[in-house]
């Protein structure tokens, strides 16, 4: 490697190998409340989402907050299965052509979570995890408290070609369980709650989260009114 000010070459042994990272935090909040976050879906987001969840449960979690702020998607199955986990039985998502024929359909068992639950979203909300927070919404399993989401709700194609190239083409759109497009559309929030202008939404200081505050009110509301 060669380095600007520096005369000799740099040496580094490098080595290759397939990289994981998490994409699952997960803590306890105000001694009740379970909070999980997804940065994103990828081959293993359910498992670590599944291992979050069993671990809060057991520490006796009065409520959940499920943070799904800029989560730009990835795997619709992963998401699927999430969704699954969430909801009770009935349509998560479902996917439909230019001539409204439906392609795919994806549904959720009867298992479900039953404690509050509270779905932060933003405008980089896109995608899979839109899909998440749609059906939730549209099953009335939870409130989305945030802003409106991005709005990516497209199925694309490669469609080869001889020499080699290819071309993406667009086939379908995702629609959520009352039938939505969320495609240049998104979805509103439950609760519009805005941060301060001066706030990077990817790095928010815990004390100024007003999103995550009302989350927590939600939660312990829902929460009292069910003792």
């Amino acid at each position: 490697i060669k380095r600007e000010n520096i005369d000799e070459l740099l040496k580094f042994e490098l080595v290759r190998d397939d990289i994981r990272s998490n994409t699952v935090e997960n803590e306890l909040m105000d001694g009740s409340i379970g909070y999980i976050k997804i940065t994103s879906f990828d081959a293993n987001t359910y498992d670590e989402f599944k291992t979050a969840l069993d671990n809060l449960k057991a520490q006796g979690i009065k409520g959940l907050i499920l943070d799904l702020r800029n989560n730009p998607g990835g795997s619709l199955y992963e998401s699927v299965r999430i969704a699954d986990e969430i909801l009770g039985q009935g349509l998560i998502v479902y996917t439909e052509d230019k001539n409204k024929n439906k392609l795919e359909e994806y549904y959720s068992d009867e298992n479900k979570i039953n404690i509050p639950l509270a779905v932060l979203i933003n405008e980089n909300s896109a995608s899979a995890s839109e899909i998440v927070a749609g059906a939730i919404q549209d099953h009335k399993s939870g409130k989305l408290i945030g802003t409106k989401t991005f709005g990516k709700g497209s199925v694309q194609q490669v469609t080869p070609f001889e020499d080699g190239t290819g071309m993406k083409l667009t086939i379908a759109r995702y629609h959520i369980p009352s039938g939505r497009c969320i495609d240049g559309i998104g979805i509103e929030p439950d609760i519009n709650v805005q941060l301060k202008e001066d706030i990077n939404p990817f790095n928010i200081p815990r004390d100024s989260d007003y999103q995550l505050f009302e989350a927590l009110k939600v939660i312990k509301s829902s929460a009292e009114a069910e003792i």
